[in-house]
């Protein structure tokens, strides 16, 4: 019974260590240690079985030279496989440590990265709306064939002289101006080169301006000027300028174009203190100066109260 008893508690411990062991080098020492344990286990027996017949001489002669040896190697043994699972210990610590260092930095990063991403998309959206807002603002504000200011810009920025005027008392001048024939180009020629006209139209009204002034398209094939710091005196020269610019032909689908314009001109504060008496007798001149056949008109008091077209020039 005893010696049942013996052989299982060494199958015991042995079955135990096995379940530790995960290196080559530790399965090397328990391989060590069992040769030990199965050599060893005889000399136990042995002297178990010399105890029990009382032979005490010999039983202490035989521990101290053979079994207590064998054990020393198999505890030198086991101490190798404690300081082995030790160090493989703390190379797993040290390993667990910096795989955390890594994943923080890791985690660290990804949160970087999502921020920058995520402010890359703000910003990516607020430039594409913004843009967007712009588009559809350039769209209500500017005439879509020839992309000059429309009749709501035009009335914006003339208000906005007209206050101007009134705190530093400074003139300005509004030409409205028509094209002479129109019609029958657009009606003969066709809407297409009718179209072309009115950009080419635009292009040489831009030209003749300066940066500070205004040309906008109203509606149709009539154009105003707002000419920004300018006297009704000052107007008229402009004016003439003007005509100069539209006596060269237009080159429209290969065929040279003779287009004649209208104009009619007012100023602040001599024929208007605000937007609809500005443009009014702006009109007024202008279909003066077409019925009289003349380039310009500007308007002035007789106009409107004798009905007698007075020419500026």
């Amino acid at each position: 019974m005893h010696f049942n008893t013996l052989g299982s508690l060494f199958y015991s411990a042995r079955t135990n260590l096995e379940a530790l062991i995960t290196t080559q080098d530790e399965k090397e020492i328990l391989s060590a240690i069992k040769e030990l344990t199965q050599d060893t286990q005889p000399d136990v027996q042995q002297v178990v079985e010399m105890g029990l017949d009382g032979n005490k001489a010999t039983i202490f002669e035989k521990i101290r030279t053979e079994a207590i040896p064998k054990q020393r190697l198999i505890a030198d043994e086991v101490k190798k496989l404690v300081v082995l699972q030790e160090e493989q210990a703390k190379a797993d610590l040290s390993y667990a440590q910096s795989s955390y260092i890594k994943a923080r930095n890791l985690m660290f990063l990804l949160g970087s990265l999502t921020i920058v991403l995520g402010t890359f998309i703000a910003v990516f959206v607020i430039r594409h709306v913004t843009n967007q807002a712009r588009q559809l603002e350039h769209q209500a504000l500017h005439d879509e064939l020839t992309a000059l200011p429309n009749r709501l810009l035009f009335n914006d920025r003339l208000k906005s002289l007209i206050l101007r005027g009134q705190r530093q008392s400074e003139p300005f001048s509004v030409i409205l101006l028509d094209l002479n024939k129109f019609k029958i180009i657009n009606d003969s020629l066709g809407h297409n080169v009718g179209d072309l006209l009115l950009q080419e139209v635009s292009r040489r009204l831009k030209k003749a301006v300066r940066k500070m002034d205004t040309v906008a398209r109203l509606g149709g094939d009539e154009f105003v000027v707002l000419l920004e710091s300018v006297s009704a005196e000052q107007a008229i020269q402009f004016a003439e300028k003007l005509v100069d610019c539209f006596s060269s032909p237009f080159l429209l689908a290969g065929q040279e174009v003779d287009v004649g314009v209208s104009m009619g001109i007012s100023s602040y504060p001599d024929h208007g203190h605000d937007c609809v008496t500005l443009v009014n007798r702006a009109d007024i001149a202008m279909y003066n100066a077409k019925r009289k056949k003349q380039p310009f008109f500007c308007y002035t008091d007789k106009i409107k109260h004798k009905g007698k077209l007075v020419f500026a020039n």
